[in-house]
């Protein structure tokens, strides 16, 4: 598919990716307003994603939109010559219905018709008595086929770039002068930020950038994390993790995240303080395996196990989560073990590696429902996935299971041999 090169300039234009970004996190607010018993809540946001769809569109085609709320329908004829050249006349069709559903001037019923934004303005009747469930549920399906065609229409913009753009994080939040930036890379110290950029720059047909989380935006295909266990964050009094919430937009809103080296999200680097932390300990811990014993002769608790592992950002956020030590049965530390993939794999990345590797934190299926591997090894004869991604929102998380640690040179070859496979079969993992 030939994209014009207006089209491709628009795509990355700090105007259309806030439009881009606008559509899908008024979806996000639809679907949890509409399962929180927030209907008139719910349907106000889906007259927000009708909107910044039809300005995401519109920039696309002319590199403006008109300063309205909704179009008329001579605004969605123009935009259909852009739409034709992604969609199939049918998608077409049924954007136009959604539209037409509810806009008035559209589609005027003098029995039934469609309500505005904030309610029967005419009879005095508020959102919160107009709008039910049945509204509520169909404007979250209408907005989700909405979404879900602007950033089909997105990704394949991006896929006709002549180059892609990939983001290193650099160890810092913003670029204010008083950050400190990261310098811990849990698992993963082999490499600093500079090395993982000039391997990365040698992949044809990629813009490296090395940016602060808070520059991170829809035009980067993909963006890596060398830090390994850790992350860049800055806990200010409203949110304890407003980088990670900024990491996790951009991954539902398409993008892909690559972690690697450890369990992801374990520690977070305070850029203010230059110390770094446990970001398990965000979460308040309660104990779950509680025992009493007597000490010098006095009653004592003791605490055997607590909800610390199981309050990760990892496990919370994408609902998956790794393998883990087991010092019982002797299993501490990484595993020497050979890769291998099932032919389901193969269509994402044709692994010609096989090891042996040393595997840490790998993605448990066993605990990772909504996890796909990309390939697999057998650790003390169980099955865990050393690469393997999770479907979040409308993007990836991309993890590799690895220790990447300053002895282990096979392994940081696997590794970037796994991102140049991201980057050559970037279409085949939305498929």
């Amino acid at each position: 598919m030939s994209v014009s090169s207006n089209v491709l300039r628009r795509s990355r234009d700090p105007q259309y990716l806030h439009l881009y970004s606008k559509t899908l996190r008024n979806y996000r607010q639809c679907s949890e307003d509409f399962l929180d018993y927030r209907y008139s809540e719910s349907i106000l946001n889906a007259f927000e994603v009708l909107e910044f769809f039809w300005k995401s569109i519109s920039f696309l085609n002319s590199g403006s939109y008109p300063q309205r709320h909704l179009p008329r329908y001579s605004d969605f004829r123009t935009i259909s010559t852009l739409l034709r050249n992604f969609l199939s006349s049918t998608q077409i069709s049924q954007i136009q219905n959604i539209f037409s559903s509810y806009n008035p001037r559209w589609r005027p019923n003098p029995v039934q018709r469609m309500q505005p934004r904030y309610g029967d303005e005419r009879a005095g009747i508020p959102p919160s008595q107009l709008y039910n469930y049945n509204e509520a549920r169909k404007a979250v399906k209408y907005c989700e086929n909405l979404t879900r065609t602007l950033s089909q229409i997105h990704r394949n913009i991006v896929i006709n770039h002549p180059k892609s753009k990939i983001a290193i994080l650099n160890g810092k939040v913003s670029t204010s002068s008083s950050e400190k930036r990261c310098t811990q890379h849990p698992h993963a110290n082999r490499y600093n930020v500079r090395n993982w950029f000039d391997k990365i720059n040698k992949i044809p047909n990629v813009i490296v950038n090395r940016l602060p989380i808070s520059k991170i935006d829809s035009s980067f295909s993909i963006v890596i994390n060398p830090f390994g266990e850790s992350y860049p964050e800055k806990p200010n009094s409203q949110k304890m993790t407003p980088a990670f919430d900024v990491l996790c937009d951009y991954i539902f809103d398409g993008g892909i995240f690559v972690t690697m080296g450890g369990l992801p999200f374990t520690y977070y680097w305070d850029v203010m303080s230059g110390n770094q932390h446990n970001a398990n300990t965000i979460v308040p811990n309660y104990p779950t395996n509680l025992v009493w014993s007597f000490i010098s002769g006095r009653p004592q608790i003791q605490m055997r196990t607590t909800t610390l592992l199981l309050n990760n950002l990892l496990e919370k956020t994408f609902n998956v989560m790794t393998t883990m030590d087991d010092p019982t049965s002797g299993q501490v530390g990484p595993v020497s073990l050979r890769i291998f993939q099932n032919r389901e794999d193969k269509k994402y990345w044709d692994c010609t590696y096989v090891g042996p590797f040393h595997e840490f934190r790998s993605i448990d299926p066993q605990r990772s429902p909504s996890a796909i591997p990309i390939a697999r090894a057998l650790r003390y004869g169980t099955e865990v996935w050393p690469i393997a991604i999770v479907r979040y929102g409308f993007g990836l998380l991309f993890h590799v299971g690895l220790d990447l640690n300053l002895s282990n040179v096979n392994e940081y070859d696997f590794t970037l041999s796994a991102l140049e496979g991201l980057v050559t079969n970037y279409i085949s993992y939305f498929s």
